[in-house]
């Protein structure tokens, strides 16, 4: 058997047999109501500054751009959107009006997570959330929470966008299980389960 055919059996064994990643929410967060649609209004927001493209009369919200009031807001070089099939846009019902988005300081590679927040007005990274290094793969909004989540060598993470917390780690497997072999990644994107309860995942380890 080649080496790309054993990943791909060890996948797929993985995926049923380890799919119930305990998220560890609170009970106060799984009983609470499923954000509603965003509210057009944050696009009224300070952090966003309105462009019209001359051409098509287009009208795009820029996440404070440089050489503008709202850039005075910016904390990276470079701020990027996840990943288009991962929502980066969380609001919740009578409460946070969130946008998580990378952000990176080039020539480094790594990219690092950061929210802005539409309420308070500001943005916030979060160096101990790097995206970019060996296994790691697209964050994913928790759309109940409004935690990210993602995933490296090391586990399976969330992050809360409050200031003053740390990541936490969510599971990872038993060394006894991974047996000195090589962990490539726990998964290529992360999926939750209907019941918000555990992850799908398809781990290479090889």
């Amino acid at each position: 058997m080649n080496p790309s055919a054993k990943h791909a059996v060890i996948s797929l064994l993985l995926l049923v047999a380890n799919a119930p990643m305990s998220l560890s929410t609170s009970s106060d967060s799984q009983s609470s109501n499923p954000p509603v649609a965003p509210d057009p209004d944050f696009l009224g927001s300070p952090l966003f500054s309105a462009w019209t493209d001359p051409a098509s009369g287009v009208i795009s919200h820029l996440l404070a751009p440089s050489g503008t009031e709202a850039g005075r807001a910016r904390i990276a070089p470079l701020q990027q959107t996840f990943y288009y099939i991962n929502n980066g846009l969380f609001s919740a019902p009578g409460g946070s009006r969130l946008l998580w988005f990378y952000c990176a300081f080039p020539p480094a590679q790594v990219r690092t997570l950061a929210v802005a927040d539409f309420d308070a007005g500001t943005m916030r990274k979060f160096p101990d959330a790097g995206l970019g290094g060996a296994g790691t793969n697209p964050a994913m909004l928790h759309p109940v929470t409004g935690e990210v989540c993602w995933s490296n060598t090391q586990g399976i993470w969330r992050r809360s966008p409050s200031p003053g917390t740390r990541p936490v780690l969510v599971n990872a497997f038993d060394p006894k299980f991974i047996n000195n072999r090589s962990l490539i990644q726990y998964a290529t994107h992360l999926t939750l389960s209907a019941d918000g309860g555990a992850f799908a995942i398809d781990a290479r380890i090889g």
